[in-house]
């Protein structure tokens, strides 16, 4: 991230220069009163507004997903893509939306040009997650491992969530014994971090230890019960041991969950055993 411009010191600096000059000019210079410079501050601004036009939509589109009016955040997201914004967090949240429809190729573009511009640690590890998580999506596991690896490297501290994420990428890769090496880790570092406990659960699961699998899904759903994979993972470890009720349960609780590409399950097996159990 070294010789990196930083867009909004750039740009406040600039910002906060130019009042400074005009407020010297006009009223120590020219001897204007002070409430004549609060028109000229007032057109500055508009003219950086149009002038900085993608940034500014940048802001307000992340100002609207603040405030969760996410049709409006990504009406502004959309703009200031199209206006070749530098903001950062704009493009990093954007590109989160765009991964959460599948829009894989589109959110990499967004990423990959955040990253260029990126100065702040915490992005960049954020940046690189999504970045994995859109590998995944493609079914690119091996680039997706690659990317958190390398976070790994680059930093000492490395948040639960990318732990979670790395243990799930070797998970679904077959070796469980690294999934378990940094699920387990992430625990560790923060045991509330329920989709840790998911991925504890689901590899428990698929080694048919249902009994470790029931208990990893329920403190999962203890921290989080709108998690759609706990609760649909833990319906099936009650099929498998022939408990109806409790599968019904929480097939049923899977059934009211939003399911996004970004779980493991789809809407149509969640679908169909609610189905089944109704």
């Amino acid at each position: 991230m070294k010789n990196k411009i930083n867009m909004r010191k750039l740009w406040f600096a600039w910002l906060l220069g130019t009042a400074a000059l005009a407020w010297l000019i006009l009223h120590f210079w020219l001897r204007y009163p002070s409430w004549t410079v609060i028109p000229v501050v007032m057109i500055y601004v508009f003219l950086s507004m149009i002038i900085f036009r993608g940034y500014f939509l940048g802001m307000s589109g992340n100002y609207y997903l603040m405030t969760n009016r996410i049709e409006k955040a990504v009406m502004m997201y959309e703009m200031a893509v199209r206006n070749n914004t530098g903001n950062v967090k704009a493009l990093y949240n954007y590109a989160n939306i765009l991964l959460h429809e599948k829009r894989t190729e589109e959110s990499i573009k967004l990423l990959e040009k955040a990253m260029q511009l990126n100065t702040d640690v915490f992005y960049d590890k954020n940046i690189r997650l999504s970045l994995a998580s859109c590998k995944w999506i493609n079914g690119e596991i091996d680039e997706a491992i690659d990317i958190l690896e390398e976070l790994k490297k680059l930093y000492d501290y490395v948040n639960p969530s990318a732990l979670t994420t790395l243990g799930f990428f070797y998970f679904l890769k077959g070796d469980n014994e690294k999934a378990l090496e940094n699920t387990n880790r992430a625990i560790k570092d923060n045991d509330a971090h329920a989709p840790a406990w998911d991925n504890l659960g689901q590899i428990y699961y698929k080694e048919k230890n249902y009994e470790e699998a029931e208990k990893s899904f329920l403190k999962a759903l203890e921290l989080k019960p709108k998690m759609v994979d706990s609760n649909y993972y833990l319906g099936c470890v009650y099929e498998e041991k022939g408990d109806t009720e409790n599968a019904r349960k929480y097939f049923l609780a899977a059934n009211e969950c939003n399911i996004s590409a970004m779980n493991t399950v789809s809407v149509e097996e969640v679908r169909d055993k609610a189905s089944k159990y109704k």
